[in-house]
């Protein structure tokens, strides 16, 4: 599992600087209730990525899983065009991700981010799903899986 400082170094690497912070959040205290279904919320008012402590134990396993959600939050943040709609931000933070672990020579990571992007073809089309379902057909439909 990454440790609070190792995500903190991670994020620097990939985003170019130390203005973005990583911090836990845990259902008990948590801003939002809707956070509590999200492995991560990037608060760009804030600089602050927020991660779900419990999700996170989940995944303790899975580093390269948890460089995943990194980068991809990161991505909101690097995210220049920032649309409204849902869709096109994931989809935008997404492709943000893929470019900067390619450039840094991060195979596994880009590979990684390439299936998870695939995977979100299998999301319900709820409220909570729908903009990733969306965010994989605009893929799709560019060429890029």
């Amino acid at each position: 599992m990454l440790s609070q400082r190792q995500m903190q170094r991670f994020v620097k690497k990939i985003y170019g600087s130390n203005d973005l912070t990583v911090k836990f959040y845990d259902k008990r205290n948590q801003r939002k209730e809707i956070w509590s279904s999200f492995a991560a919320v990037a608060v760009c008012e804030e600089n602050i990525i927020y991660i779900n402590r419990s999700y996170w134990m989940l995944t303790s396993k899975d580093k390269q899983y948890q460089k995943y959600i990194l980068v991809h939050e990161v991505g909101h943040f690097k995210d220049v065009k920032a649309s409204t709609k849902s869709s096109i931000r994931e989809f935008n933070a997404q492709m943000w991700a893929l470019k900067i672990t390619k450039q840094l020579g991060m195979k596994k990571l880009h590979r990684r981010i390439k299936e998870e992007l695939i995977g979100w073809s299998e999301f319900k089309w709820n409220s909570h799903g729908r903009k990733y379902r969306m965010a994989y057909k605009i893929a799709k439909q560019k060429g890029i899986i």
